[in-house]
């Protein structure tokens, strides 16, 4: 078997540091901010929105990040993600106040 060169544990090494950022995104910083409260209504629309095999198995999650009440209405954005950390897209929502 073939020993790594400095450079290759170098390189390792940056591809471990940076899935460990990746990590601390995407699990603490991504939802600082946003109140329980504000999480509830919209987290009842997004689990019955997203009820494949994936979902639930735990492989793809989606997570609220931010809800704004504005006039018109209560307008949100969401992220869903691989295996809790690898963001796979987003996903922009709304709701009238008359609702």
């Amino acid at each position: 078997m073939k020993q790594l060169t400095k450079k290759e544990y170098v390189y390792i090494g940056m591809v471990l540091v940076l899935l460990v950022m990746l990590s601390v995104k995407s699990l603490y910083l991504d939802t600082r901010g946003v109140h329980e409260s504000d999480q509830e209504y919209f987290k009842q629309i997004i689990d019955n929105e997203y009820t494949g095999m994936t979902y639930r198995s735990g492989l793809m999650t989606v997570r609220i990040l931010n809800v704004k009440d504005t006039s018109e209405g209560v307008s949100g954005h969401a992220r869903k993600y691989f295996l809790w950390i690898f963001p796979a897209g987003d996903v922009y929502f709304s709701a009238d106040k008359g609702e």
